[in-house]
This record gives C-alpha cells, sequence and structure tokens, in this order.
C-alpha cells in the first residue's frame, strides 16, 4: 500500500503505509462557491469505500482506501498528535482505528466484531479508554476496550427486541445513551462491570423513529425524530420530554449538535440547518440551502461542518455570526458519485468523515459476491413511507428494497406545476435506513392521456415527467414503467405502443442519470385474455414488445407471479424457478440478454384460497426459489392488506402476521448468501423434498445452511386443486443430515440443536425427528 500526494506539479512524495492506502488531492477555496480542484479518479466500484480528512487551512483532501465493502458510517475522533479516529465498518463487522500524526505517518488498525456475522456497527462514541458503537443488526451495544483490544457486548436486560439501534453518545456522568429507530425509545445502558449492566427504555407518544443525539454537559439529552419532523429534549433526573419542536411534515431532523445557548441539526427534508435557542425555545430560520445535509459536527460554537449527500457528494461549512450573518462553502469530493457519512472535527480543525459508493450494479454475479447486503429482499408499499405506514416495520423484517409507486397525476396535477413533497419525504426515510427503491411510474394525469396507465397523448409531457423524477432521484436505480401493462386496461393489446413508449424514454431517463436502469413494467403474464376465462391480460405481450423494440429500449425485464398459476410454468421449473425459465427463454429467442426480476409474489392470508399458516409458509419458499433462479429482487406484495384477499406481512394497526416473523427469519438466517446449488433427492431421499444449499457468514469464515420442505402435488398438479386453487397437505418425509451436530430452525425462528445418535447410531448422521412437511426448515452445519 502507498500514500501518495498529488499536487498541481505532479507527484512529488511516495512513502509506506500499513494496511491502508491514501491519496491527497488538493482543492483551492473560492469564496463561498464550490472550490476548483485538481481532476483525480478515485474510479468508485460498487463496494468502494474512503475515510477523508480535510484541512481547512489548505483546502485539501486526504483520502483513505478502506477494505472493499467496509461502509463507513459513524467516525470518531480523539487526541492531538497524533489524532486517533475511530470508525465503524459496517459492511465488514469491524471497528477501525486510525492512528494519524501528520500526512507521511498513518498507522491503521482493525478489530473484527465476532460474535455476530451480521452486527452491523453504524454509530460509535468514545470515553477515555472505551469506545462504544451501536450494532444495527445484532440488536446490541459493544464496548472496544482499547487498552487491551477486547471487544463486549451488551444486550437483553430491559433492551426492546429489534430496537434498530442508531446513534450513541456518552453522558458526562458516564450514562450510555442510544435511539432506538425501531421501538421509539430512548435508551440508557448503565454499566457497572462486565456482567453487571442494565438498559432502560423511555418513550414519549411523540417520539416516533428517533435518530440524531448530544448530550448536554448537566447530563440531558437532545435529540430528533426524523419520523415525527420533530427535535426533543430529555432530562434524566426527571424523566421529563420537552418536544414542542415541531415542523412541516416535510421536514427531517437528521443530526444534533448542542453548543452554549443553542442546538442545531442537519434537516434533511429541507436541505438546510437549522437553529433552536435554549431557553426562550425560538426556532431560527434555516440556513441553506444545503444539499441533502447529513452528518454534523461542530469545530467551534459558531462554525459547523456538514456531509452532503446529494448525486455529487460535497462537504459544507457554515459559519454563524447572527440570525442575519451565515456564511457557507462548499468543498467537492474528489470525485463525485460518493456518499458522505458520519463526521468528526478534530483538536487541530482537521475535519474527518467517511464515504462509500452506493452504486450497486443490480446483475446476479455481482450480487452474489456482495455479502453484507441481501439484495434479494424486498416488498411492496403505497402511499407515503414512514413509520405511521410501516416502514419501520420494513426495516426490521431486513427487506432491502420498497416497490412504491410514483404517481404521476399526484406530482403534476397541472401540467408544469410539481409537487414532489410527499415523494421527497419518502426518499430521505429509505435514504437514511439504507433502502433502496424501485420506483413505479403509475396513474397518467387526466390531461396527459385518456387511460390512467394507457399510452398519453403527447409523449413530450411523459418525457418531460420522468426526466425530471430521474434527475431529483439520483439514489434510485430501478425505474418502472407502469403496473402490469399487459392488461387490456392499460397497454395490452398494444404491446408495440408499449415499446414506442419506452423507446422515447429510454434516452430520457439515461440522459437524466446513467446509472438508472428502465425496467419493464411487471407483468402479470396468466389469466389470459386468449384462453377464454374472463382474465384481462394479453397473452402476446411480451413477444410484440420485443418484436417492436428497437435495442436497448430497455435494461431489466420484470413479471409477476402468484402460484395459483403454478401448473402453466410447473414444465419450465418449480414456481417461481419456472415463469423466470419461460421469461428468459423469450428474451433469449428475440435477441435479448437482460436480467430478469420479480416485482410481486404473495400468498393469501385469508378470504379466497390462503390462510395465515400458508401465505407463512410460502414467503421462505418463495425467496429460496427466486435466489436458485438467480433474480436480483423478488418483492413480496404487499406489506400491508389492501383488502381481505391480499397477501400482506402487517394486518390490521400495522400488527405483525406469521408471514412477516416468517420473513425476518429468513432474511436473519440468509443474510450475506451466497446460492451454492439445489439439493437433488438422492441425498435428499424424495423427489418431493425441495432442498437448497447456501453459504452464509459463520463464526470463523462461512457455513453451509440449508433450507428443505416436502413440496405437495396439490400445490402443482391442477388436477388435484380444490374449487380451482393449490390446497396444502400433511404429508412428510424422512430426512438425514449428513452431520455430526446440527441446528434446525422452523419458519418463524424456533430453535432445536440436533446430534449425531438421536437416531441410536454414532454414524456422523443426525435423523430429523419427525421428518421434513410442508413447513419449511432451515439446518445450520456450523450452530
Amino acid at each position: 500500500m502507498k500514500i501518495s500526494r498529488l499536487f498541481r506539479g505532479g507527484l512529488v512524495l511516495t512513502v509506506a503505509a500499513v494496511s491502508l492506502a491514501a491519496l491527497l488531492v488538493c482543492l483551492r477555496a473560492n469564496g463561498h462557491t464550490r472550490a476548483e480542484r485538481n481532476t483525480i479518479a478515485l474510479n468508485p466500484s460498487p463496494q468502494s469505500s474512503y475515510l477523508f480528512r480535510f484541512d481547512p487551512n489548505l483546502s485539501v483532501f486526504y483520502v483513505y482506501t478502506l477494505s472493499v465493502g467496509s461502509v463507513p458510517n459513524g467516525v470518531a475522533v480523539t487526541g492531538t498528535s497524533p489524532t486517533h479516529v475511530w470508525l465503524t465498518e459496517m459492511g465488514r463487522n469491524v471497528i477501525g482505528h486510525l492512528v494519524y500524526t501528520d500526512a507521511e505517518h498513518v498507522s491503521f488498525i482493525e478489530y473484527p466484531i465476532t460474535s455476530s456475522a451480521n452486527s452491523e456497527p453504524f454509530r460509535i462514541a468514545v470515553n477515555g479508554n472505551d469506545v462504544w458503537f451501536t450494532e444495527r443488526g445484532a440488536n446490541r451495544v459493544g464496548r472496544l476496550d482499547t487498552t487491551t483490544g477486547q471487544i463486549t457486548e451488551f444486550y437483553g436486560n430491559g433492551l426492546s427486541p429489534n430496537a434498530g439501534l442508531a446513534d450513541i453518545r456518552v453522558a458526562p456522568n458516564g450514562w450510555v445513551w442510544t435511539t432506538g429507530q425501531m421501538s421509539n425509545k430512548l435508551i440508557r445502558l448503565v454499566v457497572t462491570s462486565t456482567a453487571v449492566f442494565e438498559f432502560t427504555e423511555y418513550t414519549d407518544t411523540l417520539m416516533i423513529g428517533p435518530f440524531g443525539l448530544a448530550v448536554e454537559s448537566d447530563n440531558s439529552i437532545w435529540f430528533t425524530a426524523p419520523d415525527a419532523h420533530r427535535v426533543g429534549q430529555f432530562t434524566p433526573s426527571d424523566g421529563s420530554f420537552l418536544m414542542p419542536f415541531g415542523f412541516p411534515s416535510s421536514s427531517m431532523p437528521f443530526e444534533v449538535v448542542v453548543v452554549p445557548g443553542y442546538v442545531w441539526f442537519s434537516d434533511l427534508g429541507h436541505n438546510s440547518i437549522d437553529q433552536i435557542e435554549i431557553g426562550t425555545w425560538s426556532i431560527v430560520n434555516p440556513y441553506g440551502p444545503v444539499s441533502q445535509p447529513a452528518g454534523l459536527a461542530s469545530a467551534s460554537s459558531n462554525v459547523f461542518w456538514i456531509t452532503q449527500q446529494d448525486e455529487k457528494g460535497a462537504l459544507g461549512r457554515m459559519v454563524y455570526t447572527s440570525t442575519t450573518q451565515t456564511s457557507l462553502d462548499y468543498y467537492p469530493l474528489p470525485t463525485s458519485g460518493l456518499r458522505p457519512t458520519g463526521i468528526a472535527v478534530a483538536a487541530d480543525n482537521g475535519v474527518w468523515f467517511g464515504a462509500f459508493s452506493p452504486f450497486r450494479a443490480f446483475l446476479p454475479v455481482v450480487m452474489r459476491d456482495y455479502d453484507p447486503v441481501p439484495p434479494l429482499f424486498s416488498v411492496q408499499m403505497y402511499g407515503s413511507i414512514n413509520a405511521s405506514t410501516g416502514f419501520t416495520r420494513v426495516v426490521e423484517a431486513g427487506a432491502k428494497w420498497i416497490r412504491f409507486s410514483v404517481d404521476w397525476a399526484g406530482v403534476e396535477p397541472v401540467r408544469g406545476s410539481y409537487n414532489w413533497d410527499s415523494i421527497d419525504a419518502s426518499m430521505q426515510t429509505m435514504i437514511v435506513s439504507d433502502v433502496y427503491a424501485i420506483a413505479t411510474i403509475v396513474s397518467n394525469p387526466s390531461w396527459a392521456a385518456a387511460r390512467l396507465n394507457g399510452p398519453v397523448t403527447n409523449t413530450v409531457d411523459l418525457q418531460e415527467f420522468v426526466g425530471t423524477a430521474v434527475a431529483r432521484y439520483p439514489q434510485v436505480t430501478y425505474w418502472e414503467f407502469y403496473n402490469e401493462p399487459d392488461s387490456k386496461n392499460s397497454f395490452g393489446l398494444n404491446g408495440a405502443g408499449y415499446a414506442a413508449m419506452l423507446q422515447a424514454i429510454y434516452p430520457v431517463v439515461k440522459s437524466a442519470n446513467p446509472n438508472a436502469q428502465v425496467v419493464l413494467g411487471g407483468l402479470a403474464l396468466d389469466w389470459f385474455l386468449q384462453d377464454g376465462g374472463g382474465g384481462p391480460f394479453d397473452k402476446n405481450f411480451l413477444p410484440t414488445v420485443l418484436s417492436h423494440c428497437a435495442s436497448p429500449c430497455f435494461d431489466v425485464a420484470n413479471f409477476h407471479y402468484y402460484p395459483a398459476f403454478r401448473p402453466v410454468w410447473e414444465p419450465y421449473g418449480h414456481d417461481i424457478i419456472g415463469k423466470s425459465a419461460y421469461v428468459r427463454q423469450v428474451l433469449t429467442a428475440y435477441g435479448y440478454n437482460r436480467p430478469v426480476i420479480n416485482t410481486e409474489i404473495g400468498w393469501p392470508s385469508a378470504s379466497t384460497w390462503g390462510s395465515l399458516e400458508l401465505e407463512a409458509r410460502y414467503v421462505p419458499k418463495a425467496y429460496v426459489r427466486g435466489l436458485a433462479a438467480g433474480l436480483p429482487v423478488v418483492s413480496w406484495y404487499g406489506l400491508v392488506d389492501t383488502d381481505s384477499s391480499n397477501p400482506g406481512l402487517l394486518g390490521p394497526g400495522l400488527t405483525p402476521r406469521p408471514a412477516f416473523t416468517a420473513y425476518k427469519t429468513m432474511t436473519s438466517l440468509l443474510a450475506g448468501e451466497r446460492y451454492v446449488r439445489a439439493i437433488p433427492p438422492s441425498e435428499t431421499g424424495s423427489a418431493r423434498i425441495e432442498g437448497y444449499e447456501f453459504s452464509v457468514p459463520g463464526h470463523s469464515g462461512r457455513k453451509r445452511l440449508d433450507v428443505y420442505w416436502y413440496d405437495c402435488p396439490s400445490m402443482s398438479d391442477a388436477s388435484l386443486y380444490v374449487n380451482g386453487t393449490p390446497v396444502d397437505c400433511s404429508t412428510t418425509a424422512p430426512l438425514t443430515i449428513n452431520a455430526a451436530r446440527i441446528a434446525q430452525m422452523d419458519k418463524l425462528g424456533a430453535k432445536v440443536v440436533l446430534n449425531d445418535g438421536n437416531d441410536g447410531r454414532l454414524d456422523e448422521r443426525v435423523n430429523i425427528p419427525v421428518g421434513v412437511g410442508s413447513s419449511p426448515i432451515y439446518i445450520d452445519y456450523a450452530p
């Protein structure tokens, strides 16, 4: 590894470094405009991660390249010479420690968190010899003893399950405070010894989705509640909340800092930095604009540094003189396309912050190699995306994608007049939690088209809207055009018209965001008009589109699947595997080599032909088969019921159903999965047992995890259907696992450890006691 210094005159010095590569880039400030800079390409890959130091005196960036997939999030700084920089590497379950003496004297060491394969260390704070951090994936608070290098984790003892731990701070009295973004709690940890500790949780009806934290010298706590559009204060001595600081629904208070007399916070919704005067509680007009301000740190009582998460990525400095005099300087990062995250200011005024590339190359081969974020798991949501509509449940469930609608008629009810407030707020909610969006353009305005989701009168109107939307939301990679366009009520029987629409918007999308992917509207591709069964869908739609679509026209193919139609696709493979194989076969026949995704799948929870139990059973079946089919995205329809026949993971009042628990269990066990193979009947012992092998992170390296279930004939054979719909069976088949010790988990996460000899013989084989039935089980080979 090398550290290089690059000035206008060229490369002047190269020295050795330990475990870290660095590039130093010179920037020259120019008043309050974006600084001019040398051109240098970091060439970020989909998993590029960096630690930055900015010298405000020289306007110089030092760029330290971290290990692939690190995803730095929290940053804390202590010391003067040398400066100690601590950071969470969320993607690699590591705490990083950089010791900085000067540009040529840097060392770096990492402390792995080995107790959990899905720790996901998030935010960080330092108190003396202790480095504290939240583990978002493992629902724990960690402590690194810097004198011994030992990590201790604290969990349970009063801490809510799946709290969604976010920010963390240590008060002067030594109490550790964190926010429970999912549990809507302010959480205190008091540690007496390694074995003696206690969590205490506090809440208020107005505290929804608490995130950022700051502590005052008197131990009082300030916090942001982005989902409630509020900032609040908590007084530990009497347990009282003060939350009069409400803002418009478009506001998203994020990070918060306290200086003498004032509270400052970044507002992602308003693109501003806002101020509250302590005592008078007056809210000063916001300062800005600051493009997507995320991290916020104070260098003094009137100098603040901001990480800006817009599509270019920048560092901002705000100098506050009075309510009427404030200056803003902007320093672009050495390359665009990076997402800067946590930020801290050192005693020498050096500004430290992490950054990573949020770009994902959404192709199956790439995703098999990206372990920290399982890419497959998606859910459908409608309307605004926030805590009140179930978003916190999405994060709790482990979904990494949300498919949601961009309602053209709602955004542009009058031609040329846009209102993005609702979508802005939804998008920021997803950005904060690192959930990705599949945006579906739907609902033409009446002034633009005669049909709600059909051809428009003037293609230019659609082009203008799409170009504006794609440019406004560069973080959205997948743009889907209309839902089930093969319906006779949409573009059905007019595949040529749909192809012409795609050809018209494709260059517009690429011009607005070269990384954006044009996605075919999810095709129902079942219940066909031509079969005389009363269905609304055009059987010839996909071939017609492909034959009229001048390449490239679209980037990603897309289909929907419901198991009532399984017999149609069974000749091509089991369940969703068969339908995805058919879609690929049609694409190939017309010369298209495109990724294929699924944006609707589900099983009714009640009403027509489903049940809560069958819905829960189908969740792992659908996604495991989707992984076996190499689908980059599979989206459950939906998060919440839209009517009594739909397969929502949540019931009335956002109450979790068994399917929700099955979803959460699945994402937890398959976190960081790599699909290996379908297990043949020669190993399962039965042609009716479906089994799939995965490699997942283990305590040391990777380990094997299998998923099995008995595939009832009445699920795939139409002659065995009842009233035209599939039915379950109670049949089981014996299964023996070639291992000396395993853990068996059911679909809801109940676990039992089984050892060799449970059948009376010591033969390095474990029998599953009651065999395998229609309800899926997971087998962990290294529990």
